[in-house]
């Protein structure tokens, strides 16, 4: 079987006011920020590496090795249309009626999400499910959005749904547990402090539960929300190196750059490490000259030291997105959901041994797995592209910005991608 690495990744701001939350879709561009990105409004950025891309070196084949992706928009008359047909559908929790549960997928964005999912649908042959439910994955792990109404998979409960079917064309377990992915808060990449930084675990998790329903004859994305402290029974915590993250965050936003036709950008940002470099300097270092790292110092630049590690450590603001992320996530772990069952996976752990993570997966979803598993051609050479990314100097930093940032928890999750 292959395991391709294919996540999406939601560029949405959502707020809440008064006691009603209230959510409001807010798009950046470069007219309005001074950002490089895409002025356009879109929901996913889904994984656009691989062989379709214009890849100029082979330093991000070294680190993405599974990663292609066509990206598909299936519209009427479409022969693809046909070729799938949502069996999932919404389950009844009326008392005494048998229904699935929900695990939880926690993971930053492009933390091999995607890898996971395609396994459980490939091996156990029920669909999993995401917050975000105008995108589906087809049978050979592409993912394609905007092609068919989501599918709950609760019936409505008080107008609260969510999450959504996420297998185009396999149904929800009976029992067991259904593995929903989220993204929570605080990952958005064109933001700036006052909407990634988040005061608290609790509005952290607020956005867990926070997600979208797609329409497909209105085109209308709905807004929806649950509650993830009462409905979510079991969580899953993946975690990737900090520096392949950010690197597959880059090739993410280049992606979207080619999905549009932003040349220029394509040009300005290559896939090397010259335009990963370029990119943290002018959309994650240096923002309107400079003006976000300012707002920053009263945010979490706090000190001298982290000040001038945040000049010295590329894309030092994804980092910071990143740690806060795990921060919460660990904390959610301590507090809200101490008392329900937790599993960390790692996502090197995942490629060089899918053959007993994968299973372990299944097992704690209390799932059963219909046929085997195969060893897939992925190999961990990612686990060395620090030393083609990074000099040795701003390795150091970065590690030092990332511990200083860290929790106690987090900081010993981590230390295994700085060692000495």
């Amino acid at each position: 079987m292959n395991i391709h690495t294919r996540n999406c990744r939601v560029n949405v701001t959502y707020f809440a006011t008064s006691m009603i939350a209230v959510w409001g879709f807010i798009y950046f561009s470069k007219r309005h920020t001074q950002l490089p990105i895409i002025p356009t409004f879109h929901i996913f950025g889904l994984d656009h590496a691989g062989a379709h891309l214009p890849i100029k070196d082979d330093f991000f084949e070294s680190y993405n090795h599974g990663s292609t992706h066509n990206i598909r928009f299936l519209g009427e008359g479409s022969e693809s249309k046909e070729a799938y047909r949502i069996e999932a559908k919404p389950v009844s929790r009326e008392h005494g009626h048998p229904h699935p549960h929900i695990a939880q997928l926690l993971g930053f964005p492009w933390s091999g999400q995607g890898d996971i999912q395609r396994a459980i649908h490939d091996l156990t042959r029920t669909s999993t499910a995401i917050n975000y439910g105008m995108a589906l994955m087809a049978p050979d792990g592409d993912t394609f959005e905007a092609a068919y109404d989501s599918v709950p998979l609760y019936e409505d409960d008080e107008g609260k749904e969510g999450p959504y079917a996420f297998s185009s064309v396999l149904p929800w377990p009976s029992t067991g547990y259904v593995l929903a992915r989220t993204y929570c808060a605080g990952h958005c990449v064109a933001c700036w402090p006052k909407d990634y930084v988040k005061s608290s675990v609790k509005q952290w998790l607020f956005e867990c539960g926070i997600g979208m329903k797609y329409h497909k004859r209105t085109g209308w994305q709905q807004p929806t929300y649950y509650n993830t402290t009462e409905l979510v029974q079991k969580n899953i915590h993946l975690i990737r190196s900090p520096f392949t993250n950010i690197l597959a965050r880059f090739q993410s936003e280049y992606g979207l750059f080619w999905q549009y036709n932003q040349t220029e950008m394509m040009e300005e940002y290559p896939l090397t490490k010259n335009g990963f470099l370029r990119w943290c300097r002018d959309f994650d270092d240096n923002v309107e000259h400079g003006r976000r790292r300012q707002i920053e110092q009263a945010y979490y630049l706090t000190t001298r030291e982290l000040r001038d590690l945040a000049r010295r450590v590329p894309c030092h603001t994804d980092f910071f997105r990143y740690i806060q992320w795990h921060n919460f996530a660990f904390e959610a772990h301590q507090g809200e959901f101490k008392n329900k069952p937790m599993k960390l996976i790692y996502y090197e752990d995942m490629v060089a041994n899918p053959e007993s993570v994968i299973p372990d997966v299944i097992d704690f979803l209390n799932l059963e797995a219909l046929l085997g598993i195969d060893t897939p051609d992925m190999v961990a050479d990612e686990l060395d592209i620090r030393n083609e990314a990074w000099t040795d100097k701003e390795y150091d930093d970065v590690k030092r910005y990332v511990e200083l940032l860290s929790s106690r928890s987090t900081w010993l999750h981590l230390q295994r991608y700085f060692p000495k």
